[in-house]
């Protein structure tokens, strides 16, 4: 039905037509009816007339169902993509309040110390953002899809490229303990994103991950009917990593959508990237802080040889 209201709708003309017939039929026939057999010599429809009749009603009874029932659709899809800004933007406004007020405390108090010295420390906590982040994403997942928060995990995972081992995760509703081991598992989803060719892995339904190889199992799962999905948000610039980052979304007991959902994923996509510029962005500061840490580190073991 789809394909044909589509068609109708680039054949404008056509579709003008199909529309318009059952008023202009009794016209038609009173034209040429007897010459086809539609009308009697009394003037009065035959059965095959009626039939024919009967036929045009229904298709135009059909097509206007279907415009109106693409319509609503359309203005349906309209309000759930205003509700999803909103909840974005609400999302993002949370997190640009934070971070403002670290730097409105870090100038107060600088001013009254008369020190200025280490904004970098004071003001940006890109730690604290990160988590900050987790959380506001959770509730805007848990917004969108009607799941309770409670049942929406959130992992950020890391590693520079300086060091063999990963970070302490960011993390919301999952156990910070089992992330490290998880990432290193060839089964896991988030081992597959990190080294797939495509950067987003993700399966509407657990169960269809587990038949692949491509999940590990957490406490939390009762049954398999929730989602995963990772994104590499790995840091690269002119062929060099700098930081090797996976973000994880999973959740227990109810699935983000039905499959693959077209309209699903693109609502997704809307959602994550704002996030995931930020998230890479608070990656970026990190990086620079702990590499500053680090090269300090080797300079003292230098010094004390």
């Amino acid at each position: 039905m789809k394909r044909i209201y589509n068609y109708l709708k680039k054949k404008w003309f056509l579709g003008a037509t199909i529309m318009t017939f059952p008023a202009m039929y009794y016209i038609l026939v009173a034209r040429v009816g007897k010459k086809f057999m539609l009308t009697d010599n009394s003037g009065d429809l035959t059965l095959a007339g009626l039939i024919l009749f009967v036929i045009c009603v229904l298709i135009n009874i059909i097509c206007n169902y279907y415009k109106s029932f693409v319509e609503y659709k359309n203005f349906q899809n309209k309000n759930d993509m205003q509700a999803l800004l909103r909840h974005i933007l609400s999302s993002d406004n949370t997190m640009n309040n934070e971070k403002y007020k670290l730097v409105e405390k870090f100038l107060h108090e600088s001013y009254h110390k008369k020190d200025f010295s280490n904004p970098f420390k004071n003001v940006e906590k890109p730690l604290k953002i990160l988590n900050y982040l987790a959380t506001e994403l959770c509730n805007c997942i848990s917004k969108i899809t009607q799941i309770d928060r409670e049942d929406i995990g959130i992992s950020i995972i890391y590693k520079y490229n300086f060091s063999e081992c990963w970070e302490k995760p960011i993390c919301e509703n999952v156990s910070k303990s089992s992330i490290s081991k998880i990432i290193e598992n060839k089964a896991s989803t988030a081992y597959k994103a990190l080294h797939d060719v495509q950067s987003t892995v993700f399966y509407a339904i657990k169960e269809q991950a587990i038949k692949e190889g491509h999940y590990v199992p957490s406490g939390k799962d009762e049954n398999f009917n929730g989602s995963i999905l990772c994104s590499r948000l790995s840091i690269c610039c002119n062929d060099t990593d700098y930081i090797y980052a996976v973000l994880s979304i999973t959740t227990y007991n109810k699935s983000l959508c039905e499959n693959n959902n077209e309209i699903f994923n693109e609502n997704l996509n809307i959602i994550l990237s704002p996030f995931i510029t930020r998230i890479q962005t608070e990656l970026c500061l990190i990086y620079i802080d702990a590499y500053k840490k680090n090269n300090s580190s080797k300079k003292n073991k230098k010094i004390i040889s």
